[in-house]
């Protein structure tokens, strides 16, 4: 077994998708050519129904991020401090760490605040929660 080193990947938006990891097919002749034959069809009868809902492409996976909509990056994406507004994250939990890292990814400033100044202070999780519950029902 080799011992590797944990390198630290930079990670930045797909260019390709945006970030999204989908990308929309073209329509296909068909389906445009019947859309705009009821299109005309309502404007010629000058109908006060409704027009026909625009058909949209099928979604695919990007197939240069392979759906994730990052690709990796030789540096880490900077700040664009002029187009984003900075956002303040309150709290240290998974979904707000989560939140932070795709704000890096997209080079959102922001800042995060936690109450606890380490990892270690406060015991969390769900076998700590389930202990409260059992000295509530026990007292």
């Amino acid at each position: 077994m080799t011992n590797s080193k944990n390198n630290s990947a930079n990670y930045t938006v797909c260019p390709e998708c945006h970030g999204r990891g989908k990308k929309r097919r073209k329509l296909r002749k068909k389906v445009r050519l019947q859309y705009q034959f009821a299109l005309d069809v309502v404007k010629k009868i000058n109908s006060k129904e409704t027009t026909p809902i625009c058909p949209r492409g099928h979604l695919y996976f990007c197939l240069k991020c392979s759906g994730s909509g990052l690709v990796s990056a030789s540096h880490p994406p900077q700040a664009d401090t002029e187009n984003y507004p900075h956002v303040a994250i309150i709290g240290g939990g998974i979904g707000d760490v989560a939140f932070a890292v795709a704000c890096i990814h997209r080079g959102i400033p922001f800042k995060l605040y936690e109450r606890n100044s380490s990892f270690d202070e406060r015991n969390q999780g769900y076998g700590r929660t389930l202990q409260q519950a059992s000295k509530v029902v026990a007292g």
